[in-house]
């Protein structure tokens, strides 16, 4: 039988794997990150603000985060990215690209609009592509292109 290399039906499976570093979040600023932060969160505070009078519309507004729920989608990337969601026939529905911001189809959208692409990472600056595969969901008719 044919094992794949990488993939979640590889031979390693990566709940089995123990992390390398044990790390727990931090809870308490110290002063110098602080400091660090605070240009950030004067700027952040002006914008903020801005989109209030209606001037400007922030992508990510930490006074008010989305609450996102499980039919958005799956997460895209390791920085969350975008989100690509599908309806009970597979047929790819909802996306998000920009964060907030959750697009709806009707109709199923044209699979191909995506890409999922897999790199192995290596220890130098060679990250060769593992799998590529253009995403196509149910099969469309000449009726679903008129949109």
């Amino acid at each position: 039988m044919y094992q794949p290399k990488y993939g979640c039906f590889s031979s390693k499976n990566i709940r089995d794997q123990i992390p390398v570093e044990d790390r727990t979040p931090s809870t308490r600023l110290t002063f110098r990150q602080i400091c660090d932060f605070f240009p950030f969160a004067c700027r952040l505070v002006f914008y903020w603000l801005k989109s209030r009078a209606g001037w400007k519309i922030l992508p990510i507004n930490p006074f008010r985060p989305l609450k996102y729920k499980p039919y958005y989608g799956v997460p895209c990337d390791a920085i969350g990215c975008g989100s690509i969601g599908r309806d009970s026939r597979g047929a790819i529905c909802k996306f998000g690209l920009c964060s907030g911001l959750v697009e709806q189809q009707v109709g199923p959208l044209r699979g191909d609009q995506f890409i999922i692409r897999i790199n192995k990472h290596d220890n130098d600056d060679n990250c060769p592509m593992v799998y590529q595969k253009v995403l196509s969901a149910v099969p469309l008719n000449d009726n679903h292109d008129k949109h």
